[in-house]
């Protein structure tokens, strides 16, 4: 229980003493990067190569059980060794691995039912960070007065800005990348989910596009978050049956944030998720990860691609089919729909987590949600632009 306490004290205070020193730089997207750097000093990148026992003792555990495996598979390579130097022939070296094998395997069963095991407080500490974040998403408000004139542009533009991505995504991890449906649905629903909060610069300049621009963008995000939590639970149930509801049950904090009343400290409260919450929710996904193991080039590139002009293109499509809005136009109002970084890294996180998604695919998760954070000033750039050609 103490060690427990400790590590999870570690996992709140470095990632948010990694994003205040960013924030104090003025780097974009701090809360983000500082908690993907803070996950990663504590993770095998760093602590677990300056000291690999106190990583092993106080993240991974099963190190009695990973000790009794590598005893087994020494004398059994040994057992090897010693009957090939005596000339048995290759049909009794296949006879005598066959005969280790089931030894093996239950010592790796062994050791992986302990580590799961020792997770457990780790698996419950992402969930409560990860639900603590959703109940912030999509917190800009539809007053009575500001009510949207119908349902048809934020369907459209939310469903394609997640179904186009989510779609890539599942086809490359497919089919590109030979992952099975699971995981690659389970990335899919993490590059299709909706913005976690739109930002003051992204709501002025979807409100300078057209009028309540700012509440279409978060309507439709709404519309992406349901597909992509609905898209997780078939996969997390298919891949962990039952047990994958129970995963799956913090995403549905996102609609029931939609719900809570605001009591007029909605600023008060972004300010602390951004500070405190927001970092750990990162550093928990980066825990989990080994860039030196579990970096790969193409995954990197398509999922960093998919993560921000993946959706932005999706919004830019739903915009445009229901007509009456310009191509230009379309384009500023769908940059809002990038703003995505906490709540992919909240599906990744739990489906790490819970073993349910590729390192390679997750690492290249974490690094697309960090780019779109830190990409937020290009956002703005972009939509200059765009205004001075229309």
């Amino acid at each position: 229980m103490i060690n427990s306490s400790v590590t999870h004290s570690l996992l709140l205070v470095i990632p948010i003493l990694m994003a205040l020193i960013l924030r104090w730089a003025r780097c974009p997207g701090w809360a983000v990067l500082g908690g993907v750097l803070g996950g990663l000093l504590l993770g095998p990148a760093l602590l677990g190569r300056i000291a690999p026992n106190m990583f092993e003792d106080g993240f991974v555990g099963g190190f009695e059980q990973r000790a009794a495996r590598d005893a087994i598979v020494r004398r059994q390579e040994a057992d090897l060794f010693a009957a090939r130097t005596s000339g048995v022939d290759p049909a009794g070296i296949a006879e005598l691995r066959a005969a280790h094998r089931p030894e093996r395997l239950a010592a790796e069963r062994a050791w992986e039912a302990e580590t799961w095991r020792f997770q457990r407080p780790f698996r419950s500490y992402t969930a409560a960070v990860a639900v603590i974040v959703l109940l912030g998403a999509g917190r800009l408000r539809l007053r009575e007065q500001d009510r949207l004139g119908g349902p048809i542009s934020p369907v459209s533009i939310g469903a394609w800005s997640a179904a186009l991505p989510g779609a890539a995504a599942v086809l490359a991890t497919m089919a590109w990348f030979g992952h099975p449906v699971t995981g690659a649905v389970i990335a899919g629903a993490a590059v299709a989910i909706g913005p976690w909060v739109l930002t003051r610069t992204d709501q002025v300049v979807a409100d300078r596009v057209e009028l309540r621009g700012a509440m279409l963008v978060q309507a439709a995000g709404r519309v992406a978050s349901v597909v992509a939590i609905a898209a997780a639970a078939w996969a997390l149930t298919r891949a962990m049956g039952l047990a994958g509801l129970v995963a799956t049950a913090p995403l549905l904090a996102v609609p029931l944030g939609w719900m809570l009343p605001a009591w007029g400290v909605d600023r008060i409260v972004r300010e602390v998720l951004v500070t405190a919450f927001v970092p750990s929710l990162a550093a928990c996904a980066a825990l989990r990860l080994d860039p030196a193991g579990d970096f790969a080039i193409w995954p990197l590139i398509v999922f960093v691609i998919l993560s921000g002009d993946g959706r932005w293109l999706g919004a830019v499509i739903g915009t445009l089919l229901p007509g009456g809005r310009g191509g230009l136009g379309a384009m500023r109002l769908a940059l809002g729909a990038m703003a995505c970084g906490p709540t992919q890294l909240a599906i990744t996180a739990i489906a790490l987590h819970h073993r349910a998604v590729p390192g390679p695919i997750a690492f290249a998760l974490v690094l697309g949600a960090v780019v779109v954070e830190v990409s937020a000033p290009m956002r703005r750039w972009t939509a200059r632009q765009l205004e001075e050609e229309g």
